[in-house]
């Protein structure tokens, strides 16, 4: 409006020339047009009225919205697409970096296949009495070995076939808290029986989920007197110890996450994983430097 009222070559609003009175310089409004007034160089007695019309303002505001939000959309599109392709191309790597390490952990799981079985049909070829203890103790370690061996299996499956059987817990737990006791000689390993429960599931991977949690009781405890309870009842299992404590239970099942330089940070979501698909419902309660309680609802 203010360089309207000096060329008056504006075809988008309309002027008067009006009887200067005390009109208040500025933008006004009307109930059919906006004006303002101007004063005219070297006249006394007359103010420009420069005058926009309400019809005006409102095809004005639409076609200038319209604008806006074209250039906002094509803008964002043009925007989403270079964010796609850099993200496409930036992963593309650690794509291929995780495949490769998937294929080197199949190839590894392969190839430790021939001398475990080596190893475990040798074993069971000696009778000697003299070193029974020590052949036990060899027999425990490969199965560790081979329950490592399985950890993998799992973690490379995105969805396991369930195979499913009548399992006694009992008779699960006491084995494998045997084997334990055996790995862990220091740690006071007990086991008691409140109920007897025997249900349906896979038995193979209920192994997975007991050996992960027994494991990970026994190796995180650092007590002067240190011990791991394992409770049967009627409902579940409940595995407790006073080890050192998890600082942060919400992230205790992320892939890969792990609060001490031990491990690789896959065990309990291996757990986690396979209680999801045997509708085992899995709780922690944990306090550093006191302890951990595990609950398995089955």
């Amino acid at each position: 409006m203010y360089n309207c009222s000096w060329t008056l070559k504006c075809e988008e609003f309309e002027y008067e020339i009006v009887s200067k009175k005390k009109y208040k310089f500025g933008l006004e409004e009307d109930r059919d047009y906006f004006y303002a007034y101007f004063n005219i160089p070297n006249s006394e007695k007359y103010s420009l009225k420069v005058i926009y019309s309400y019809e005006k303002y409102k095809k004005d505001h639409k076609e200038f919205f319209s604008k806006i939000l074209i250039y906002f959309l094509l803008s964002t599109t043009t925007l989403a697409l270079i964010t796609f392709f850099i993200s496409y191309y930036a992963l593309k790597p650690m794509r291929r970096a995780f495949k490769i390490n998937e294929e080197f952990i199949k190839d590894i799981l392969h190839d430790i296949n021939t001398p475990l079985a080596t190893i475990v049909l040798n074993l069971s070829m000696i009778n000697d009495k003299k070193y029974e203890k020590y052949i036990k103790r060899l027999h425990n370690s490969v199965e560790l070995i081979l329950s490592l061996q399985k950890n993998l299996k799992t973690f490379l499956k995105e969805i396991h076939k369930i195979n499913w059987t009548t399992v006694d817990i009992y008779e699960l737990l006491k084995s494998k808290v045997d084997t334990f006791k055996e790995l862990y000689p220091e740690i006071d390993l007990i086991l008691i029986k409140q109920d007897s429960l025997i249900i349906r599931s896979d038995k193979e991977l209920l192994e997975r989920i007991i050996d992960n949690l027994i494991s990970n009781a026994c190796k995180y405890n650092s007590h002067k007197t240190p011990f791991v309870k394992i409770e049967l009842t009627k409902s579940g299992i409940v595995i407790e110890d006073n080890g050192r404590g998890i600082k942060d239970v919400d992230k205790i099942f992320n892939r890969y996450y792990k609060e001490t330089q031990r491990g690789v940070g896959l065990g309990l979501n291996i757990v986690k994983k396979l209680c999801k698909e045997l509708n085992i419902e899995i709780s922690i309660e944990s306090a550093v430097g006191v302890g951990t309680k595990v609950e398995l609802k089955m």
